[in-house]
Formats: structure tokens, C-alpha cells, sequence
């Protein structure tokens, strides 16, 4: 056991959802737990709900993503939100079982207020990223600090145990 490890292990960590304590095994499933095993995703709120990313939900996608990583220009701005669209639009995994988009949601209003996703697919390109990846992870400023952004994290490490993979890059 790393020392990192054994450092958590004795402390524990309030649930976002319950404020129940948990250790770090219960935390850190990317590195403990059995792979085949099936986790519970404890980290959202009782008033946010996960789901597989749509077609229809990439419109608010882009708007949340670029709001996240771009400054607010007027000039630029709408360029940035266009260029986002058309490449979550060109890559929606389309009957794909090793590209997932997910959205978090909010219950009250059923909006979109959080985006990631993560990828297994195999590149011909040598320069590409590590897989499976995760990318273009984002919660609105709203929804911040509740643990979505934990939650939406955790849905594509659980992917990735499908997948048969130990890590997420």
C-alpha cells in the first residue's frame, strides 16, 4: 500500500449526498475495489441526475464548455461556441461502445449542468493521448463544489472498468 494511500485510509471524507463518512477506498475507486465490481455512484446530489449524453443535448453542451474554458469576448466567443459544437458533433459516438458522452442534470428543471466524456477508441495517430481518456469535463458555476463534477468522473471510471482498463487518463 503507498503511503499516499495509507495516509487516506486512516482519515475519512464526508459524502456530498449524505454527509456520511467514507474512507478512501470507498473514494478513490480508480485505484481500489474490484474491477468486475459494480460501484454506486454516491457522489451526486439527491437534485442531479446522470445520464448518456443525446444528440439534442449538445447545443447546451457547447454553451457549458464554453463558458468553462473560454473568457467571455464578444468577437470570439461565438466562434469558440461553434467551433466546440461541430467537434462534439463530428465525434458523438454514434452506436459506439468505446466513446460515451454523459450530461449531469439538474431535477427541478431538467437542464444541463454538467458534460464530460471519455474515450477507449484506438488512434492511428502516435502523437494521441493515452486511453481511455477522459475530456471536456465542465459543471456550470452554479452547480459548483456539490460533487457533480466528482460524479460525472466516477461514470466514466465505471466505463472504463467495462472496458476492462485500471486507469483513466
Amino acid at each position: 500500500m503507498s503511503a499516499m494511500k495509507k495516509a487516506l485510509t486512516s482519515s475519512s471524507f464526508p459524502s456530498a449526498e449524505t454527509g456520511r463518512k467514507r474512507s478512501a477506498d470507498e473514494m478513490i475507486t480508480g485505484i481500489s475495489g474490484n474491477m468486475n465490481e459494480e460501484f454506486e455512484n454516491t457522489w451526486i446530489p439527491r437534485d442531479v441526475y446522470i445520464r448518456t449524453a443525446e444528440m439534442k443535448d449538445l447545443k447546451d453542451a457547447s454553451n457549458l464548455l464554453t463558458n468553462a474554458f473560454f473568457s467571455m469576448n464578444i468577437l470570439k466567443t461565438p466562434f469558440e461556441w461553434l467551433k466546440t459544437y461541430l467537434s462534439l458533433e463530428e465525434t458523438f459516438p454514434k452506436d459506439s461502445n468505446d466513446h460515451f458522452m454523459f450530461v449531469a442534470c439538474s431535477r427541478s428543471t431538467d437542464s444541463i449542468i454538467g458534460f464530460c466524456e471519455v474515450d477507449s477508441r484506438m488512434s492511428i495517430k502516435p502523437e494521441a493521448a493515452p486511453r481511455p481518456y477522459m475530456c471536456n469535463l465542465a459543471v456550470g458555476k452554479k452547480w459548483r463544489n456539490r460533487g457533480i463534477a466528482k460524479a460525472l468522473i466516477f461514470e466514466c471510471e465505471k466505463k472504463a472498468r467495462g472496458w476492462g482498463k485500471e486507469y483513466i487518463y
